[in-house]
């Protein structure tokens, strides 16, 4: 699991340079193959998001319930997630460099890929903690903020997508 964590810091680190050097984008049609591959950041990007929010439902329902199958649920879960956030993070850094963003949509942009290279980070940390020692006090703190970064970053990236008011009620 640290061999893991260790390649996919690195992979972010390649991803971020690679990335800076291609930053021209026209009509939406990438320049580059690397812009081509960040694309697929908006394909891939639900699945950590529902592995790694399922798994603090899972681990709530084993709680609850204590049947194992919760709780290997969760194992899985957490693990399928953790794996799947760190290509995530790497396509999306790619893909920040594929547009010009201005004003808050900048702000916003920079925040979403921080915190969700922060996700991947936190996804391998947890599912290490989970593996190594067990559903300890540790873990479960662990996956509490996992649990809230994830939604946090995700909510970032609808505001991005969709403008920075979306989840404002209406007047």
């Amino acid at each position: 699991m640290l061999k893991m964590f260790i390649a996919g810091l690195l992979l972010i680190n390649i991803a971020v340079f690679a990335a800076e050097q291609t930053s021209d984008q026209d009509l939406g049609q990438p320049k580059t193959w690397l812009e081509w591959i960040g694309g697929f950041h908006l394909v891939i990007n639900h699945f950590p998001i529902a592995l790694l929010n399922m798994t603090a439902l899972a681990e709530l329902l084993y709680a609850w319930y204590r049947r194992p199958l919760f709780s290997d649920a969760a194992r899985f879960m957490l693990v399928s997630g953790a794996i799947l956030a760190v290509p995530t993070a790497i396509l999306g850094v790619i893909y920040s460099y594929s547009g010009t963003y201005e004003g808050i949509f900048a702000a916003l942009l920079r925040l979403h890929m921080w915190f969700g290279i922060a996700t991947a980070i936190l996804a391998l940390v947890t599912a290490y903690l989970r593996e190594s020692q067990g559903t300890t006090t540790l873990y479960y703190t662990a996956l509490v903020f996992l649990f809230l970064i994830v939604n946090f970053t995700g909510m970032l990236g609808g505001n991005l997508v969709f403008g920075p008011y979306h989840m404002v009620p209406p007047a």
